[in-house]
């Protein structure tokens, strides 16, 4: 039957309701009507299963999938179950349906507020589903028995608490909604440490209730319970984690700094090896007049200059690299470390200045490296041209140095 038959089907019978005495053991509708004749065509119109009697017509079969109905809130209670959510529900005292295909509530034929007797019934059990359950690493039951209905938490400071619960489910507050409740918990209940403090709170809560009553008892006061484990979880976070935020922070900055040493390093290498470089090659072209000779000099110059303004390039990218992914990394590390704003706007602040300080030291090097080259490159052009020019300023420096020695003997 399509959503839409069973709901006519609801409706015909819950208008029936004031002929109608329900038989709570056989589950089974009495029907006794002096319009017999019309009550039975429309009973074999909507497709309703019904017997004859010598005291009326008898409807059984209530709840089946043809025709998923409650007569009473308490025929509701004691038989709905977490997979009967899944087809249409009505419980014909109170004229509340639940169309399964449209997900909408209705009683008396209107839609009606959501936080009703069915669905905190449905959301009761699912939570009881969760809080029974023993068989994760983050389970709130350390052993459930279903034969003597009982929950076992065992806490090595609050010790062991029995809590007892109900085969038939609590009718709950219709202002209560459980949906939200069970949406909470259920997020909550694998963050790391939460669980302990949760098995604290319902320790301290139910520890003067009846062992029978404790799980309808929190049930009906798991705002509290888990207003009182949020405020407990996050006093213990901030207190547990500041240090360990702070060391968070500091083990960024930390990184950042290693990878622009790393690059700067690199540099200082290239800073000392280029005057040697060039040392070495002016004095390679002492008194070489092979203008062959000049051009292979020329050439290899060329070719390292080249090699070490690529180099640089490269430093240079990774520092920028360095510098997208902290942009990046920036927000996480505002949203993820909780400490005062203006420490974090510092370290940030510190690394930005470090990576700021290698990207003007490259930037430095290549304009210095870049004329230095040039000037050496033109040196050896103009060598090419005057052979005798590097003799001329081998003699000027030893005029100059006898000068010095001799003239100015202080």
């Amino acid at each position: 039957m399509t959503g839409t038959t069973t709901k006519e089907k609801f409706d015909y019978l819950a208008s029936l309701k004031s002929d109608i005495t329900y038989n709570d053991s056989r589950k089974e509708l009495l029907l006794q009507t002096l319009d017999t004749i019309n009550v039975v065509q429309h009973l074999n119109t909507l497709g309703i299963s019904y017997e004859k009697t010598g005291e009326g017509l008898v409807i059984n079969s209530l709840q089946s999938i043809q025709q998923p109905f409650y007569y009473s809130t308490n025929d509701f209670l004691r038989d709905f179950k977490i997979e009967h959510f899944n087809h249409d529900i009505g419980i014909i005292e109170h004229e509340l349906f639940y169309d399964s295909k449209n997900q909408v509530f209705l009683q008396n034929r209107q839609i009606t507020d959501q936080n009703n007797l069915i669905l905190n019934t449905y959301y009761y059990l699912k939570i009881k589903a969760l809080l029974s359950n023993n068989l994760n690493v983050n389970s709130f039951a350390n052993y459930t028995d279903h034969a003597k209905q009982k929950i076992v938490i065992i806490s090595s400071i609050k010790g062991t608490m029995f809590i007892g619960f109900d085969t038939i489910s609590p009718e709950i507050d219709p202002e209560i909604s459980l949906q939200l409740f069970y949406e909470k918990l259920s997020n909550s209940i694998n963050a790391k440490g939460y669980l302990s403090f949760l098995k604290s709170e319902v320790y301290d809560f139910l520890k003067n209730v009846e062992e029978k009553n404790r799980f309808t008892f929190l049930i009906k006061n798991l705002k509290t319970v888990l207003d009182n484990t949020d405020n407990n979880f996050e006093v213990y976070l901030s207190n547990f984690s500041f240090d360990e935020l702070r060391d968070t922070l500091t083990n960024e900055r930390i990184k950042y700094y290693n990878i622009s040493r790393e690059i700067l390093s690199k540099i200082y290498g290239q800073i000392t090896s280029v005057p040697i470089a060039i040392s070495a090659i002016t004095f390679a072209t002492y008194k070489v007049e092979d203008k062959l000779t000049l051009i292979l000099i020329f050439i290899s110059f060329g070719v390292y200059a080249f090699f070490i303004f690529r180099l640089v390039n490269v430093l240079n990218g990774e520092i920028e690299l360095l510098e997208k992914d902290f942009s990046i990394e920036t927000p996480k590390i505002k949203a993820d470390c909780k400490l005062d704003s203006a420490e974090i706007d510092k370290e940030i602040q510190t690394i930005t200045d470090r990576i700021t300080e290698v990207k003007s030291i490259i930037k430095t090097f290549k304009i210095v490296f870049v004329v230095l080259a040039i000037l050496f490159l033109l040196f050896i052009v103009y060598q090419f041209s005057h052979p005798a020019i590097l003799g001329d300023i081998l003699f000027l420096k030893i005029v100059f140095g006898f000068q010095f020695c001799f003239l100015n003997p202080s």
